[in-house]
C-alpha cells in the first residue's frame, strides 16, 4: 500500500476536522484567559491596573471587518455563478 492510498484510507469527514480545529482553539483561548486571571488576581501591587482591552483591539477591528466584507462579496458572486 502506498502513502497516498494510506492517506485516503484514513481520511475523515470535513466536520471532524472542523470540530477538532474549533475545540483546540477554544481550549487555547480558555488557557490564556485562566493564565491572565491568575496573574491579575495574584498581582502583588495594591492597586491593580485597569483592563483596557478595547484600546488595543479598536484599531484592529475596522480593517478586519473591511477585509471580511470584501472577501464575502467575492465569495457571494462566485457562489451565484457556480
Amino acid at each position: 500500500m502506498t502513502h497516498m492510498e494510506l492517506t485516503i484510507l484514513f481520511s475523515l469527514e470535513w466536520y471532524v476536522y472542523a470540530i477538532l480545529y474549533l475545540g483546540i482553539g477554544v481550549v487555547s483561548v480558555f488557557k490564556v484567559f485562566v493564565f491572565f486571571l491568575y496573574h491579575y488576581y495574584w498581582n502583588r501591587k495594591l492597586k491593580r491596573p485597569p483592563i483596557r482591552i478595547l484600546e488595543y483591539i479598536s484599531p484592529v477591528y475596522p480593517p478586519v471587518l473591511g477585509g471580511i466584507f470584501l472577501a464575502s462579496i467575492i465569495l457571494i458572486i462566485l457562489l451565484f455563478i457556480v
